[in-house]
């Protein structure tokens, strides 16, 4: 092995020792509206359909999980959706 290699490996060895940072997994819909805006904004001038594909998976993903009974949440985590949505 050469030196980077092992370097590398020594290194992968120590970090898998340390204790792992909390991992902030919610989902945030009105992050994710401007994300969705901007995609289908993108994806024609920049001849990206997937933009616009991954932009209606989020949407319909915010339509099934966090708009309930005429209500938007604003948030998802853990299968759950909680806290009435207002205008960001």
């Amino acid at each position: 092995k050469n030196l980077l290699a092992k370097a590398q490996a020594e290194l992968s060895k120590r970090r898998s020792l340390r204790i792992r940072p909390f991992k902030d997994d919610k989902i945030i819909t009105s992050w994710n509206g401007l994300t969705i805006d901007a995609m289908v904004k993108a994806s024609q001038p920049l001849h990206k359909p997937r933009f616009k594909e991954a932009a209606l998976n989020a949407a319909t993903f915010l339509k099934n999980n966090l708009w309930k009974d005429g209500h938007l949440f604003r948030r998802w985590r853990e299968n759950e959706a909680r806290f009435a949505a207002g205008l960001d």
